[in-house]
């Protein structure tokens, strides 16, 4: 009998074996040994730390289901463009191998803005937002985002009270892009016409 109990990581015996007294058999993990992997946006992702409480729920977990979180991956999914932050479920819990669980990180108080997640330009390593400056003027304004949900994103700086922010960043993009393309079509077009006129 095993001094304590747990989840078997390794066997070193076969049925039907001989052993001696003092022999490794197996090797246990003590806990659950469980760890859980979350999948979640990169911008969500970095809202969740080392050490903080999650709540989890599901098919045969309690009320008071948690666990803590052991590490934040810093490769993000091509495919899916998806983050994940492993999980080490509370001694109590039972996890059943392969199944579906949703995590939810605990509640802690942030300070920022919130804006429109189409606000915000993902630019590579940078997050960007367009202030509106009036009579037409935009200035760009690098920020630090924190957590989105329902087509709303946290600012967490880069941000002043005050600030007037274009609603969509991409808009603004998209549509200086194309008027560039017809003022260079335009231009175009009257030289052409300018160099094939007769004096």
């Amino acid at each position: 009998a095993s001094p304590v109990s747990g989840w078997v990581r390794g066997r070193s015996a076969t049925r039907g074996q001989s052993v001696m007294t003092g022999s490794e058999l197996f090797r246990l993990v003590e806990g659950s040994g469980a760890v859980l992997e979350a999948r979640m946006t990169v911008s969500d992702a970095a809202a969740w730390h080392v050490g903080d409480l999650v709540e989890l729920g599901g098919e045969g977990l309690g009320t008071k289901a948690t666990a803590r979180v052991l590490s934040v991956l810093p490769q993000v999914d091509r495919s899916t463009r998806s983050a994940t932050v492993r999980l080490a479920p509370a001694k109590e819990v039972r996890i059943s191998v392969g199944a579906l669980y949703k995590a939810k990180l605990s509640s802690r108080p942030e300070t920022g803005f919130v804006v429109s997640q189409d606000a915000v330009l993902h630019s590579g390593n940078r997050d960007i937002v367009f202030l509106a400056l009036g009579d037409g003027k935009f200035k760009p304004a690098e920020v630090k985002i924190g957590p989105s949900s329902n087509g709303k994103i946290l600012v967490r700086s880069g941000l002043e009270a005050g600030d007037e922010v274009v609603v969509s960043a991409q808009f603004l993009i998209d549509g200086e892009s194309r008027l560039q393309a017809a003022l260079d079509q335009l231009t175009a077009s009257s030289e052409s016409a300018v160099q094939g006129a007769k004096p």
